[in-house]
This record gives C-alpha cells, structure tokens and sequence, in this order.
C-alpha cells in the first residue's frame, strides 16, 4: 500500500509544493542531502532527512518530499521505521517529538516531547512488536500502542541514580534486551518491567565482552551486538566472538534474512549462513552512510552528507535525493534576475568567526545549484560566507574569514590584504572579515570590513582598490562596521555597531548616533533604500527612516513611523528587534525581527500582514533576512529553521503597458484563490467588465501587480463567462484590454 497524505494542514495561507506559488500561497525550501534513517514497504522508501521526509516510489522511481508543510511535526526528522503488520509508518524528529502516519492520515504522538521533567530525550532507536513499539532513549525504553496512539509504559534505566541511555531494543522469545550505556540488560518479557530491578545486567560469568554495547540486532533468533569493533553473538547464556568483520562498524541491521554492516564509508551485506554477498565500499560518492535498507537487488544507503542514494547490481549508483539547499542556514539573501543567491555563513554573538566551510546556493527557477568545496576545489579553503551581492554579470560574496569571493560565470577570484586594499583584521591577522557589499550607480563596488581601522574599500570597475579610513570621526585601530548601503546621491552608510551609522558622500564623513530627534535604541541592525530614496533603518527598538538622506551633511532628519491603535499613537515596532528590512514593488515595508515578519503600507501607517509560528507557517520567528523577487513578487524569508517564501500581491512597476499576464486562465471549477493581473505600471486603474460592458470590478495596481478575488462589489461569485480587463495607466498616457475566461 502506498502511502498518500489526506491530510493538509493548512495556516493562514495555502501551501503548495509546485514551483510556481499562487499569491498567497507558502513554499518551504529545505536541504535533503542529510539522511539519518531509511525504511521501506511494499510501495515505496520511506528516508528520515533534516529537512522532512522523502519517499521514492519503488516503481517508478519517483521522489517526493514533505515538510511541516504538510502537517508533519517538524522538518527535522531523525528516524522512520514501517511497522509491517500495523501498516504504519513510525516519524521520530530530532527534537523527540513523533508522529505515525496510518492509512493517510497523519496522528502525532507528543508524549515524550512535552514532557519537561526527563532531562535528555533523545529517541536512538524502535523495535516493533506488532502493534507496540519499543523506543530506545536517552532515559530508557518507552513502549507505545499504535493501535490505540497512546503510551503503554515506560521502563526508567537508572545507575547510582542517573538515567542510563538505552541504544537499542530487542525482544527474543519471551526476553527483552537492552543495549545501554552501561551494558546490556536482559529481562522476562512477562516480569513487571516497569520495576528496573526485574532487569538483570549481563555480566562477566556469561563472558559479557565488556565496554558500551552501541547497538544489537535479532538475527535467525540469536542475538548480534557490537562491541568496539568486534561483533558478537549471545547464545547458551553466553557472549562468543564472531567471525563477522566488525572495523569501523557503527550500526547493525537485519533486511529480508539479510544481515548487514554499516561503517560511515563501507557497507556489507551477508546471507544467513554469513556468507559475503555484497562489499560497498566508494568514499567518492560516500563515506558517512548513517542507514541502509534493501530493495530487491538495489541497496538503499542513506548518507548524512549527500542524502539518498542507491547501489545497483551492476554497481552504478543512483542519486534519489530531493533538489535543494545543501544546508538549511540562511545569513543572507540576493534576489537579481529572477535568481536567488544564498549566503549561509555566520558568525557568533560577539562577531566571531564560526570557520564553516558551506559554500553557498544559487536557486533559479526552480533549479538549485550548490557551491561547495565537493563541487569546486577552489572553495575548499573558504570559510563563514555571510553576505551575497548579484549584479549583471557577477556575484560578490563577503567571507567573515577570507575576504571578497567573486563569482563571474564559473570562474572565481578571491580578495584579501595580499591583492587588496582589504585589511586583515586586528589582533587576528589570519581573516579578513567582509561585512557588508553594495554597488553604486556606476558600478563601482563598496565593501565594508569589521576589526580594522580602515573599514571602506572601494572595488572600481577597471579592478583598482582604494580603502578608505574615518579616524577623525571614528578613531581606532578596530572599527566594527557592520554592512553598509549606497544611497541614490552616492553616499555611503556604515552601520557602525553600537555606534550608530557613518555617513561618506566620497569626501567628508560624520556620524548619526543614538537619541532625541536621531536614531532610536543602542545598536543599528540593517538599512534598506525604497522605491523613492527614503533611508529605512532597523535598530534593536524598532525603525526610523530618513526621507531625503542627500541632506545628511545639511539638516538631515530622522523620523520614527507611528501608528494609532484605539486612540493612542505609538512608534511602530519600538519593542522590537529590527533584523532587516525589504521594499516590495508596490514600496511596502517587510521587516523581520525576532518574533515574526510584519508587512506595512508605504509609510508604516497602516499593518496589513504579521506571521509568526503561531499563525502560519513560519518555522523560526527570528527572521535573519528578507528579499522579494520583482518580478513574481514572491517574499523569500531566511529563519534561524530555514529557507521559506510567501507569495506576496505585488510586483516590480513595468514601465509601459505591455505584455500583460492574467492567470489563472481560465479560472477553472473549484479554484479559490485570487486572479492575478502583472505587467502593469505604477498605480494603474483597472476594471473588470462582463461582456456587455457591466462594471464587476475596480482596482489600482500594487507596483505592477493587482489582484481579483473573482467577486462583485457586494461579495458575490461571478458566473461563467468572458470578462474584460481595462486599463489605463495613471497619466493616462498608455491603455491595454486583456480578457479573462471564468468557468464555474
């Protein structure tokens, strides 16, 4: 029986796993490359990943993912185990929450997760017993009843009053064993169990090996475990070494009469006399196998670094794992040309360097291209990528490490203080940590660096560099400039942490600090230019914005955004940490912080959309960044859980009348959603007419979106027919008709 979800959680949006997203609607973007767990039933493979589930039709080999999205607990899912005679399938997550999908339908089991008082709740394995299931955890052995999804009992391990770790269960015969983190403990499967001193420890008089056993298996109905790369079998009361190959061994496992050993680069596969049927050993494909499972005469290998793959009998190998990111840390986005760049490098609270080798992504049209040390050698060195600039023909990438990455087609070039007017940081002179990129209106290239004394270098278009340095209003040898901004007079804004911003208009610089009429809190936390020039700042209580930055060395003003709520005006966000800020098309304001995303109108008068973990799906409400793509409108959000995205209602303004797209159409029976209307201009009118000439409809675009629920004025659903779409900019200058076919 194959498994089918029919069930959908849904939030305030609907959630879709096509690429292209109708307004409104939730993508979630996961990597699939880190596989823990894979099991299979007479359909399909089920593969526990850190970003969902995935499954493989043993037919048609095809893939599929699913994620939280999809009302799953969680994306982190740690461990799958089909139970063969309930026909269920078993979800463990990292974080110890379970679910179990029975006959479609998805019922979550939070017992353990919920529980406060347990201390460490890792879940290390599962035994089925027809409708039990044993879990193996960090405090003992819990046994559920699938069949009634609730808790049957649980057996605490203790030692000398700590919890003992149990790594595996196994029932044989009418004994029960458990492998723990201070031996192997036997019991009568009939005793009460629930009483700790029921259970006997193996001990020296059955030649018990000694040390941690980390895993056992039930094999021909002798009892197989592992012991510091040795491999033993229990039988008349006894531990005997075996002549299994047991090096490097991290796990056990029993496939269709198969038994099998899994290193992190090797696998083998014996028959039931031990006879070696298969030696899988290719570290250019694998070498950190965390499961494995059989289908036929293809061996399914999960890997924690490349995902699902399958070894055939003619020893080609297959790749089953979803397209993605190859990891689910987001620092900083791109969005140019309807491609996303993806930093995914940080660095601690205290701006230090965290030296991870990630490389960075590249997503275009529903196409993922991963660049790591695997896929370029030249990365291989290149650590902690924290901030990403596309432009028309080159990516800029800031390393907290090693200086500027610069991408131009598939070739790279590094820049550090060897080639550069780039500084290694103070008191660490082996990184050079960029910060922040922007571009000006001539393409030169700015870069802001932290920890030197010369924080600005200007990377000009015939490859010439120039620093430049602040000390007469900002002395110091380690000045901490966070990122920066180029505004439309080509001034250059520093933010400067806990000093506020450094302002340089190419020959003078000052400073805009903290206080009555500038900047408010203590620290700025991103700026970000709308569609009119004004300046956007996020600080650690709330925002301000600067209307006409080119007087920023005349009589620049700071104002703080208010909003009236039951008759009191208060600044906007003014509790809030303002992580970034992103201008959609139609010059809306969508800010991250640590408790969700808002989206407000133009000038932050008017609050038109808030997600949080509670109201949608949203996987983390600390938001690190935000960036829409123009031309789809759609909001990408980095959480500290991922990679997500919202179609948003509005689009980059074209600039004539032309090519204007209505979809869906038709409007199909049974579609609900909004009718979308793009390629207009800024502000035009619209008007939807029947085919006599009636008036429907009236709207004004969004940037170069504009939206239609398929209602009348008084809420009711139009009938089936043709309906004309009129528009006219707002000059008036330029018009265009298009039609619209509506069935019901």
């Amino acid at each position: 029986m194959k498994i089918k979800l029919i069930f959908l959680f849904l939030f305030v949006g609907k959630v879709v796993c096509a690429q292209q997203l109708g307004i409104g609607q939730w993508q979630v973007y996961l990597p699939f490359f880190n596989a823990s767990s894979v099991d299979i039933n007479e359909d399909e493979a089920f593969c526990a990943t850190s970003g969902g589930l995935s499954t493989l039709d043993r037919n048609t080999k095809e893939v599929q993912k699913f994620s939280v999205l999809d009302g799953f607990a969680s994306s982190d899912v740690k461990l799958v185990k089909w139970n063969v005679s309930a026909k269920q399938l078993l979800i463990v997550y990292q974080n110890s929450n379970i679910d179990v999908l029975d006959k479609g339908k998805l019922y979550n089991l939070p017992e353990i997760f919920n529980r406060n008082n347990l201390g460490r709740k890792n879940i290390n394995a599962v035994f089925f017993k027809q409708e039990l299931a044993y879990l193996s955890t960090a405090f003992g052995v819990v046994v559920y009843n699938l069949a009634r999804k609730e808790v049957r009992e649980t057996y605490f391990f203790t030692e000398n009053a700590a919890p003992l770790e149990v790594f595996e269960t196994v029932i044989l015969g009418d004994k029960i064993f458990a492998a723990t983190s201070a031996g192997i403990y036997e019991a009568n499967t009939n005793d009460l169990l629930i009483d700790f001193r029921r259970w006997r420890k193996h001990a020296v008089n059955q030649l018990y090996p000694g040390g941690v056993c980390n895993a056992i298996v039930d094999f021909n109905g002798k009892l197989y475990g592992l012991f510091n790369n040795q491999i033993y079998v229990f039988e008349n009361n006894q531990w005997l070494l075996s002549s299994i190959f047991g090096v490097d061994v991290k796990r056990l496992k029993v496939v269709n009469n198969r038994f099998i050993t899994i290193a992190p680069f090797r696998v083998i596969i014996y028959d039931s006399q031990f006879n070696q049927l298969k030696n899988i050993q290719n570290t250019n494909v694998f070498n950190s196998v965390s499961d494995v499972t059989l289908l036929g005469e293809e061996v399914l290998i999960a890997d924690s670094k490349i995902g699902l793959v399958g070894f055939k009998a003619d020893a080609s190998i297959v790749n089953y794992t979803p397209a993605g990111p190859q990891t689910k840390i987001v620092k900083d986005l791109s969005s140019l040309n309807q491609q996303l760049a993806i930093a995914p490098g940080g660095f601690s609270d205290t701006y230090s360097p965290l030296f991870q080798n990630l490389g960075f992504t590249e997503f275009k049209k529903g196409e993922w291209r991963n660049y790591s040390e695997q896929s370029n050698s030249f990365l291989a060195p290149i650590r902690d990528i924290t901030v990403v600039h596309q432009s028309s023909n080159k990516t800029y990438l800031g390393s907290f490490v090693n200086g500027l990455l610069v991408k131009e087609g598939d070739n790279f070039n590094l820049f550090n203080s060897a080639n550069s007017s780039l500084q290694s940081t103070m008191g660490d002179a082996a990184t050079t940590r960029v910060s922040g990129i922007a571009e000006d209106q001539r393409g030169n290239i700015w870069v802001s660096q932290f920890g030197v004394s010369s924080p600005l270098s200007l990377l000009k278009k015939d490859g010439t560099w120039q620093a430049f340095s602040f000390q007469d209003v900002l002395p110091g040898s380690f000045i901490e400039a966070k990122g920066l901004l180029v505004d439309d007079a080509s001034q250059k804004w520093l933010m400067i942490r806990n000093r506020g911003l450094l302002i340089f208009n190419g020959s003078q610089a000052r400073m805009l600090g903290f206080g009555t009429n500038l900047l408010p809190g203590t620290d700025v936390l991103s700026i970000k230019k709308d569609l009119k020039g004004a300046l956007w700042v996020g600080t650690d209580r709330g925002v301000a914005f600067i209307e006409s930055p080119e007087d920023a060395f005349s009589n620049v003003e700071v104002e703080i955004p208010t909003l009236t709520e039951n008759g009191f005006i208060r600044p906007v966000l003014s509790q809030e940490q303002i992580n970034c800020i992103a201008i959609d098309g139609a010059n809306r304001k969508w800010i991250g912080t640590n408790n969700g995303v808002w989206l407000f109108d133009e000038a932050l008068r008017k609050q038109i959309l808030n997600f949080n973990t509670s109201n949608s799906p949203l996987m983390s409400n600390r938001i690190l960044d935000i960036e829409v793509e123009a031309e789809s409108g759609e909001v990408f959000f980095a959480t500290e859980g991922g990679l997500m995205s919202y179609r948003g209602d509005a689009t980059a303004a074209s600039a004539k009348l032309s090519g204007i797209t209505v979809y869906p159409n038709p409007v199909r029976p049974g579609y609900t959603g909004l009718i979308a209307i793009k390629g207009l201009t800024e502000q035009a009118r619209i008007k939807i007419t029947d085919i006599s000439g009636a008036l429907v409809y009236q709207t004004v675009a969004k940037g170069g979106l504009a939206t239609w629920d398929g209602r009348t004025f008084n809420g009711d659903a139009v009938s089936s027919g043709v309906y004309l779409i009129l528009i006219v900019a707002e000059d008036g200058t330029d018009t265009a008709i298009s039609k619209l076919m509506m069935v019901r």
